[in-house]
């Protein structure tokens, strides 16, 4: 075949299509980048912002530390303030940051295998072009050999670089159009319909009640969580903070059934346990409100929620309500009725017999505890609970401290991981100067790792580790 010609045409268009496939190249470019990059943080405030957004919550589900209300949270975003007034770099906060709350970073790492984020959609990028190159070469090899002699010019110049420029410029028009649409769509999920109004993420609507209750919007903040209940009827924070909004709105009764159905949804939600226990003190029924609020000595709540059960002195309300009623379901056994646990539990009664001895009492409140051991003497609930009750009445008496001991032991033997009575034993022995004995009581006690609030602060109002150190 003759090439000279051709070769001079095919030459004048590819230079041609060439200019034009570097304009489209550019302005995609550009567009693309103008559309995807929002630039450097513009103030300190905008850093400290986006290093939030890129750091999770250390005690929230799912919550950046941007958009989590939570104590822990309030404290990190200060930290991060202060740490950029400071002029550190925003590498050197988030290595801080990380090295206080291991695995909470949300930037893919850029080594190791999460570096496959990044490099990934390159290799994929470039194995694709690389796949085209190819594809043409071919289809240009095919079409020069089965090309009459009267289209040789043609096929010299134009199969290659028109089908390199369609190509590219569709698949550059694509990946702006898809970069554009998802960073301005949001996310669907997988049974959202494809077209319409996208909803807002579960989280961000969360949050957002949340603002606009500290906005004290409380409307706005109604009609959200009655937005989110629609999507996820059990969502046990939307229903417990539904409910706390319908207490404020004078409706107890209808907030009652909404914090009901919180804690049946998720019993391991504390805020849901605080306001049950609040709303129930404030309905008459304080013995409900005490299960409550010792379930929640036993969830792993953030620090503000027990701070904010002790701002409200709800805890010294619900005992001191609690004992209170427990006495008068305690009344038939002080005239001599025997003990059914079926009909009182236990714990109930051991409310009334504290509460007598705290009213000065104590005789009363024994007279309760030999009801139970005559009826209940293998229940170890009654047994440590005794043994205590004991111990405090009995401080700088040894036969009275020997006689909690001997309980206590008999509890231990038959259950060696039972968290209380091992705190109450090293309490006993303490008083009683063994030291040695204490210390590993305490020390078994840590070593059970169970989550015992009330333990906690015995073991803190007593001093028991400073003395024992």
């Amino acid at each position: 075949m003759t090439r000279g010609a051709g070769s001079a045409l095919g030459s004048g268009i590819t230079r041609r299509l060439l200019a034009w496939l570097g304009v489209v190249v550019v302005g995609g470019s550009a567009f693309l980048f103008g559309a995807v990059d929002e630039g450097p943080p513009r103030t300190d405030a905008d850093r400290v912002h986006s290093l939030a957004q890129n750091f999770g919550c250390p005690v929230c589900d799912g919550q950046s530390v941007a958009e989590s209300d939570a104590v822990v949270a309030r404290n990190i975003r200060q930290q991060i303030a202060r740490r950029v007034d400071e002029g550190r770099s925003d590498e050197s906060i988030i290595a801080e940051l990380e090295a206080a709350f291991p695995g909470n970073d949300y930037t893919p790492a850029a080594s190791g295998l999460s570096s496959l984020v990044w490099i990934l959609p390159v290799v994929a990028a470039a194995g694709a072009l690389a796949g085209l190159v190819v594809v043409f070469r071919r289809w240009r090899r095919e079409i020069e050999a089965t090309a009459p002699p009267e289209d040789e010019r043609m096929v010299a110049g134009l199969p290659w670089a028109r089908i390199v420029l369609w190509a590219l410029g569709i698949g550059l028009l694509a990946t702006v159009a898809g970069v554009v649409l998802a960073d301005f769509s949001g996310s669907r999920g997988a049974n959202d319909q494809i077209t319409g109004n996208i909803r807002e993420s579960l989280r961000s609507r969360l949050f957002a009640a949340r603002e606009a209750m500290g906005e004290q919007d409380l409307a706005q903040a109604i009609e959200i969580y009655d937005d989110v209940l629609v999507d996820e009827p059990s969502n046990a924070e939307a229903l417990t903070y539904r409910g706390w909004l319908t207490n404020l709105s004078g409706d107890p009764v209808a907030a009652r059934d909404f914090v009901s159905e919180a804690v049946a949804a998720d019993p391991s939600f504390p805020d849901a346990r605080v306001f049950a226990a609040s709303l129930a003190l404030a309905a008459g029924e304080p013995l409900v409100a005490s299960d409550h609020l010792e379930a929640l000595d036993r969830i792993d709540s953030p620090a503000f929620v027990s701070q904010l059960v002790a701002a409200q002195q709800l805890d010294v309300n619900v005992a001191t309500a609690a004992g209170t009623a427990a006495v008068s379901l305690a009344a038939p056994v002080l005239e001599g009725a025997a003990y059914d646990r079926a009909e009182v539990p236990v714990r109930y009664l051991v409310l009334a017999a504290e509460h007598l001895a705290a009213s000065d009492r104590l005789s009363e409140g024994l007279v309760l505890f030999e009801a139970m051991l005559a009826s209940a003497g293998d229940d170890p609930d009654v047994l440590v609970a005794f043994a205590w009750f004991v111990a405090r009445a009995s401080v700088g008496l040894n036969e009275g401290m020997a006689t909690a001991l001997g309980y206590l032991d008999a509890v231990l033997e038959a259950d060696p991981a039972r968290a209380d009575a091992l705190v109450y034993r090293a309490l006993v022995r303490l008083q009683a100067e063994d030291l040695e004995g204490a210390a590993a009581d305490l020390d078994a006690y840590d070593e059970l790792g169970v989550l015992r609030r009330d333990l906690d602060r015995l073991i803190a109002d007593t001093e028991l580790r400073d003395v024992l150190a």
